[in-house]
């Protein structure tokens, strides 16, 4: 049998890619980095609505049709535009009854329940308690909490942007140090993602149908929006 000889350094390189490899592929740092920016937010999207319970269709739909009509005349008239207001649901739900042991006995209708809700952007925070009285007195019996928001949050995420990367810097600077090592150039950054997120919201209040006006505005408390960004960078490392 012949044998066939391969030269020693041909051997080596073919068994043996991962220490090529290992010689070749530059030391990195990687790191991570988070940034935070705490601001007041300047406007609010509150759902409201009307509930109206009646035994017939017609008078549910239309006494919450006539409340609705009221809220949104009243919602023009106070300075809110119409590009600001949109429809959420409308429903009609039959109410039943109830058997001798206390569940819902589904043969029997005992009337119905029609509900109406509006999405409303308000600009305006301070305009926002004097709005929330306004609708209430027009026959509004629901608001289903309330959202603070920016209306132009471009800028207060490009600070959290740098926040982050002036984060991510810090760290590789320090865990450099602690190395012992230098750091090299930047070889990627990546933004891992972003976020905004109410520190506040209103929760869902529900009033009596009958209800008059409220003498007074409703108190709000727009509190502070954290918006957050996370980026993740790669440095090489030198020796010093």
């Amino acid at each position: 049998m012949r044998s066939v000889l391969f030269p020693l350094a041909l051997v080596g390189s073919l068994l043996s890619p991962a220490a090529i490899f290992a010689e070749t592929a530059p030391r990195t740092i990687a790191v991570s980095g988070e940034g935070e920016v705490s601001v007041v937010p300047d406007m609010a999207t509150v759902s409201l609505g009307v509930l109206i319970e009646a035994t017939e269709t017609g008078s549910a739909m239309d006494q919450a049709s006539s409340a609705t009509a009221a809220i949104l005349a009243k919602l023009a008239e106070v300075g809110v535009a119409d590009a600001d207001v949109r429809s959420g649901s409308v429903r009609l739900t039959p109410r039943y009854g109830r058997t001798v042991l206390g569940g819902t006995d589904f043969s029997k209708i005992e009337g119905y329940t029609a509900q109406n809700t509006v999405d409303v952007k308000v600009r305006d925070i301070n305009a926002l308690g004097g709005i929330l009285s306004a609708v209430v007195g027009q026959g509004a019996n629901t608001i289903n909490g309330i959202d603070f928001g920016l209306q132009h949050p471009e800028d207060v995420m490009d600070a959290a942007r740098r926040a982050a990367v002036a984060e991510a810097i810090r760290r590789a600077a320090l865990y450099a140090d602690a190395a012992g090592v230098a750091l090299g150039p930047l070889m990627s950054l990546n933004e891992n993602g972003y976020s905004g997120v109410p520190m506040f919201r209103g929760g869902p209040m529900m009033m009596d149908a009958m209800a008059s006006a409220p003498s007074m505005d409703v108190p709000v408390a727009p509190g502070e929006i954290t918006v957050s960004a996370n980026v993740s960078m790669v440095y090489e490392i030198q020796d010093k």
